[in-house]
């Protein structure tokens, strides 16, 4: 035994309230191997030390090689003294003959024995027999009630504490130290658990459920098992009832408390409407234990409290009363000043209401590692040892069992398995949580609060003609549920592949008799867990395309990977292992190719479905997964492995240059017809003109060979969606693609262009004839390339037979601007205006301006009429009685912004008026543009020493809509000025 562990010993022995039947501490042994080089284990674990070191170390730790001791206070950094190397510290054991107790130093007797002194009881009960340190010295106590006798501490090794000073000493040598208190308890806050009518709440809960019986037990080992029951007979019922119970959390003030502080807690309970005193306690609530800090749902600290309350006192559901509960710790802060260091600190009141507990079902704390018989996910234990024997078939393994090595070199324990389902019904006979909430479970701890705990039991059957019992291949501890297997009286390695059973119950532990609940766990002894292998299996590269791919495990993997890894040929491992095929995470069907040649080999088809390969994206990594496993040994993984590779994106060619803008990738321009005698102004543009051949081509790449052959066609693209576009009219308009992308909308139902048939699929685009496709068409001049000239956004798509489109350069998009068929420009030398003249000064509109089409063609009169084709049905300036307030009259007058100022805001005694002329057919010659109006200025003011300029809006109306532009006027100085 090492040096500290023995210092150790003494301390753990008297702590521990031995049971007279021992007469050494050396069965303790085992148990204290892990607190080696750890004292804080001591500080942390027993009474006796808890008492001398309150509240003032986390933690204090002795190595003894170097004699380094490292105490860590409560608050502050960690202090490091030196005590001695290599100690050689004496074992003292604690013996016992009768009634008659004495320490032993190494082996010799130390001190006289001491006689124990008995209570009167009916019944000695030697279990009751314990030791605790009380004013530095070992009192032996019976039960709780302390006897005559007492232990001095040995000299050789003690803790003695004064105030806050610390002397440890540990063999002859010695060290001490000053340690600050922990923080003292401020204020603490209820976290409630409930709302009652509103107010914060805790839950009372009463256990009351059904008391199983064993019915047939298994002492004599059946194939089936031991049976247990609750009765059917409902005058038989047994009743297991426990008083309610309460488990409280606060928050506390501040984080860093020290529950060491706390010396007593007391409750001031009541129901509401009640007159009482500030100290009564109305409801007999109960501290249970000691008050604990535990970690609140973001990690806070939490003080947490349980404790009993009498049931029937609390308000039932149909009063008016409502009963509520706060709680008062009695404080010592040793920091605080003389006459303070005592306080008494009070929570809030919180409402407590009665909740009934009943019907628990034993289940796992964890379905990945253990699923028993699932039950619909709630993965319960088995609830009869006969459907845990049947329910597992020799061929399954873990989560329906649980493994355990056969050498013991890994324990498992049982109770890191378990938690309780259950129902709770309110006081209104409300259910809280439904039977068997898989997301409602109690674990041990919370258990234990509620006075229920677990224990473990061997439940024996036997298997096979030759009835071999599987309780003499495994032990069970049963406070732990700690597994050791065994063969009979021996170890070894017979035990491999049995399959024992455990029964676990739920009972009170108040009475240890009364059952809440069983459950049934099934073991399965195996030999270990290096057996196994996880290999991958990567086919690399596959080409996406239309059909499902077909990849098989090479030969030489599964030999390689696989057989000789484990040390198996090929017929040992297939009839060792059995292969899972259901893929359920991954992607694709799997599918074994046995070879029933004794000296070949089976391998592994992977089929991806031509749906999966068709979805894929490019530089996808699909997997699937082959699981081979067999009883009592680890899983052989395959995992599956390809990488999706799309084709490199292809350039959509050949264009012709000249039509394209941007030296030809990235714009077309879309026009009404030629003006020609054949045609009538039709906007209808076909865009395979614009490509070599009037057809469109992509240069495939070979290795692809399901995009052998492509079809081509436009559409609007997707980009085009919710882009916001203003008309010439100023109004806002919101673009959409239609599903099958061959419709542009404005305002989501009117078409703006649509794109059918031409030389090819969907290649004509042809500009519709209404009211909003003509505002936003005449927007701005056909030379005005760019975000003013309205344009649509297009993709070009290459599909295959499958409907897969063949990846191109930038998604083959381009814009497609409409131009505007008609503009208006100012004429060269046009015609002035002049200031003051009699009757004012007027000239014809046409002397202003001249109309060009979209080519800058100028219109012409004959072999067609332009006037005609474009169906010009009005020209007039907007002045006088055609004003329109969105095109106001601009100056320069004052030196004004010829583009900004407006003539009204400057003066208005300047007077611009119009008329509007009505041909009665489209113009023929020069003369007859003088039909298509006028502008009249009159100056009723000042006379104009200097010329000036208007900025004046002339608006043509044609087959297309409408054109707004501002024509600069030149105004001449009044004659003789």
């Amino acid at each position: 035994m090492k040096q500290t562990t023995k210092f150790l010993h003494i301390v753990m022995c008297m702590a521990l309230g031995l049971s007279v039947s021992l007469t050494s501490c050396k069965d303790y042994d085992d148990d204290i191997d892990g607190l080696n080089q750890r004292i804080d284990g001591v500080v942390s674990d027993l009474n006796s030390l808890k008492e001398i070191v309150n509240g003032l170390v986390k933690s204090v730790t002795y190595d003894e090689a170097t004699g380094k001791l490292t105490v860590t206070p409560v608050t502050g950094e960690a202090l490091i003294y030196s005590v001695g190397e290599n100690v050689e510290v004496p074992e003292y054991e604690l013996k016992k003959d009768g009634n008659a107790f004495w320490l032993e130093k190494d082996g010799v007797q130390t001190g006289d024995k001491v006689e124990v002194s008995i209570p009167e009881v009916d019944e000695f009960d030697p279990a009751l027999l314990s030791v605790r340190m009380e004013n530095g010295e070992y009192v032996v106590y019976y039960g709780d009630e302390p006897t005559q006798a007492t232990i001095p501490v040995p000299a050789n090794n003690s803790i003695v504490k004064n105030g806050n000073e610390i002397t440890i000493t540990i063999g002859e040598d010695k060290v001490t130290f000053t340690l600050a208190v922990g923080d003292a308890l401020k204020s603490m806050v209820f976290e409630p658990q409930a709302y009652l009518n509103g107010v914060e709440a805790m839950k009372a809960r009463y256990i009351e459920t059904e008391d199983w019986d064993c019915i047939t037990s298994d002492e004599k080992p059946t194939t089936t098992g031991e049976v247990w029951s609750t009765t059917n007979d409902k005058d038989q019922i047994k009743n297991l009832t426990i008083a309610a119970k309460v488990v409280a959390r606060y928050h506390v003030n501040p984080s860093t408390v020290d529950l060491a502080t706390i010396k007593a807690v007391n409750f001031i309970t009541k129901n509401k409407e009640q007159v009482i005193t500030k100290a009564a306690n109305e409801l007999g609530a109960k501290l249970i234990g000691e008050p604990e800090l535990v970690k609140g749902e973001n990690g806070e600290p939490m003080m947490q409290l349980t404790f009993s309350v009498d049931g029937e006192k609390l308000a039932a559901a149909n009063s008016d009363e409502i009963s509520v509960l706060a709680v008062q710790a009695t404080v010592e802060d040793a920091n605080a000043e003389e006459g303070e260091k005592q306080q008494l600190v009070t929570s809030d009141y919180a409402a407590i209401f009665n909740t009934t507990i009943t019907d628990f079902r034993l289940a796992s704390a964890d379905i990945e590692k253990y699923v028993g018989d699932y039950n619909e996910g709630k993965g319960h234990l088995w609830s009869t040892a006969e459907t845990a024997i049947k329910g597992v078939n020799v061929n399954d393994v873990a989560p329906k069992v649980i493994p355990v090595l056969y050498d013991n070199s890994v324990k498992v324990k049982l109770e890191d398995y378990v938690v309780a389902h259950y129902t709770e019904i309110d006081y209104e006979n409300e259910v809280l949580v439904g039977c068997c909430d898989k997301d409602k479970f109690f674990t041990r701890k919370e258990l234990n609060a509620l006075g229920l705990d677990i224990r473990f039991v061997a439940s024996n059957y036997i298997t096979g003609d030759n009835q071999t019992p599987q309780n003499e291949f495994f032990t069970v501890d049963e406070k732990t549920g700690e597994i050791t297997t065994k063969v009979y009286s021996e170890s070894g390695a017979a035990s491999i592949g049995r399959m024992p059973l455990v029964r676990v119950e739920l009972y009170n532990m108040e009475d240890p008799d009364q059952i809440a609940s069983v459950g049934w766990i099934k073991l399965l002894i195996v030999r270990g867990t290096s057996e196994g292998t996880e290999e991958v299996c990567d086919f690399g590269n596959i080409n996406w395309g239309c059909n499902a791919v077909d990849k098989k495990v090479s030969v030489e993997f599964m030999n390689t990977k696989i057989y000789n890894k484990l040390g198996l040929s090929k017929d040992d491992f297939h009839a060792i292992y059995t292969i899972d095929v259901t893929n359920e995470d991954g992607v694709g069907t799997i599918e074994e190719i046995v070879d029933e040649i004794a000296d070949e080999t089976n391998i592994v088809k992977w089929t991806i479905s031509d749906a999966e390969l068709k979805a894929a994206k490019d530089g996808d990594v699909l997997e699937a997964k082959v699981v081979y496993s067999a009883k009592g040994r680890e899983d052989v993984v395959i995992t599956l492995k390809a990488t999706v590779q799309h084709p490199e994106p292809a350039t959509v060619g050949d264009k012709i240059d000249e039509y394209w803008g941007n030296d030809g990738k990235d714009y077309v321009r879309l026009n009404v017809e030629v003006v020609d005698e054949q045609h009538n102004c039709n906007f209808a543009t076909d865009l395979l003109n614009t490509f070599t051949g009037n057809k469109l081509t992509v240069k495939v790449d070979e290795d692809f060979t399901d995009f052998a052959t492509l079809n081509y066609s436009f559409v609007f693209s997707d980009k085009n969606k919710d882009r916001k576009i203003k008309g010439l009219s100023g109004t806002e308009y919101t673009l959409s693609v239609s599903a099958d992308g061959k419709t542009l909308y404005a305002n989501g139902t009117t078409a703006v262009a649509v794109l059918s048939d031409g030389l090819d699929a969907n290649s004509l685009v042809t500009y519709q004839d209404n009211a909003i496709a003509k505002d936003l068409l005449n927007r701005a001049a056909h030379d005005e390339l760019g975000e003013a000239t309205f344009y649509a956004l297009m993709n070009v798509k290459a599909t295959n037979s499958c409907g897969l489109e063949y990846p191109l350069v930038n998604n083959g998009e381009f814009k497609a601007f409409f131009l505007r068929p008609v503009d208006v420009v100012r004429l060269d030398n046009p015609a002035k205006l002049e200031d003051a003249k009699t009757n004012g000064s007027t000239i014809k509109v046409m002397d202003l301006i001249k109309l060009i089409d979209w080519r800058n063609e100028n219109f012409a009169f004959e072999k067609p009429n332009f006037y005609e084709y474009y169906e010009v049905q009005q020209i007039v300036a907007l002045a006088g009685d055609y004003a329109d307030a969105n095109y106001p009259v601009y100056t320069s007058l004052n030196g004004g912004d010829i583009n900004k100022t407006k003539l009204e805001e400057v003066t208005t005694q300047l007077v611009l008026t119009a008329t509007e002329g009505k041909p009665a057919t489209y113009p023929a010659s020069e003369e007859d543009l003088k039909n298509y109006g006028e502008l009249t200025l009159r100056n009723n003011g000042a006379a104009v020493g200097k010329p000036f300029q208007l900025n004046v809006p002339v608006k043509v109306v044609y087959k297309w809509g409408e054109v707004i532009e501002y024509v600069l006027v030149d105004v001449t100085q009044t004659q003789g000025n």
